[in-house]
């Protein structure tokens, strides 16, 4: 019988810990780093936790921290995407804010770095519960949190993001995705899509770029009242309607007990976020949904096939002929 291959990345993460937190440590200060442990991981990292401990600890950093180590499928722009989440996080570290974020340590490695975090306490939030941790269902507490990160100042964190300045411009740009699909129903999805161009002085916001559930965290046991939200590493200047988008992925209920598009938007506008429509969500679903399109014909044996994504846009665009 063959033996199973052992995961080793821990000693990468063990030795990134050392490093980086060594460098609070005074010169002849000790280092010592617990049991590293897998956390989870994606398409473009791993995390790995320990509790470090220093001796002596004037800079008081002893404490649970997280290694986000590469995945050996990460994309070519993985070492700018660590840099200016990190630039972004420490910049929004220098704020009092609604939701609590990791705190950098710092990055070590150059073609493919590692960036050291603090442990963010909190149980990744459930779209499928009835309700989240203060009792309101899950999609008014995205609801919330994406207000909130859209109101933040883009141009205020001198941090530097992509995306564009316009809601308008973003649209053009994303509008490109139909090129070459001549399938139907995409040639509908296209003449659809052109009547959504929003005002062209409509500026972007600040997005997150991810608020699914597992970078939302909630408190446990009311130690800490305010959620959590890491991962910032998709952080960009564009439409607030993308952030909507991407947690509802054109979905008829991404929440359980009837958590509708709808629900989630409402709860957006209540909370303060700039204003959004539904067809604009819907958009940006359509987008998405012809980019996994397009990624089905390349490689068709990972993934659904390509006639999943076209029933979605089917299915999609008769609830905008309904709205």
């Amino acid at each position: 019988m063959a033996r199973r291959r052992r995961n080793t990345r821990w000693i990468y993460a063990k030795a990134a810990l050392e490093e980086i937190l060594g460098r609070y440590a005074p010169t002849d200060g000790l280092v010592r780093v617990g049991r590293v442990s897998r956390l989870g991981g994606g398409c473009s990292r791993e995390a790995w936790g320990a509790h470090v401990e220093l001796s002596p600890d004037p800079a008081r950093v002893s404490g649970p921290w997280v290694a986000l180590l590469p995945a050996s499928s990460s994309r070519e722009d993985y070492p700018t995407l660590v840099h200016r989440e990190a630039e972004l996080l420490q910049a929004l570290g220098e704020r009092e804010l609604p939701f609590r974020i990791p705190r950098v340590a710092g990055i070590t490695g150059t073609t493919r770095p590692i960036l050291v975090l603090s442990w963010v306490e909190g149980l990744p939030l459930d779209f499928r519960a009835e309700r989240a941790y203060d009792g309101a269902p899950p999609w008014a507490l995205v609801a919330r949190l994406a207000a909130q990160v859209h109101r933040i100042d883009p141009d205020s964190l001198e941090v530097s993001l992509p995306g564009t300045l316009t809601r308008q411009e973003q649209v053009l740009d994303e509008l490109k995705i139909f090129e070459g699909l001549d399938e139907d129903p995409f040639p509908d999805a296209l003449d659809w899509a052109r009547e959504q161009l929003p005002d062209p002085e409509q500026p972007n916001t600040l997005l997150h770029g991810d608020l699914l559930g597992q970078n939302i965290l909630c408190p446990l046991l009311h130690r800490q009242p305010l959620p959590g939200l890491v991962d910032w590493a998709f952080v960009q200047r564009g439409d607030p309607a993308l952030d909507l988008a991407i947690v509802t992925r054109g979905r008829r209920t991404p929440f359980a007990a009837g958590g509708t598009p709808r629900r989630l938007l409402e709860a957006y506008l209540e909370a303060g976020g700039p204003p959004v429509t539904l067809d604009q969500i819907h958009f940006y679903e359509l987008v998405m949904i012809a980019a996994w399109y397009k990624e089905a014909l390349e490689d068709e044996d990972d993934g659904p096939p390509p006639a999943h994504y076209r029933q979605q846009v089917e299915g999609l665009l008769r609830r905008v002929s309904r709205s």
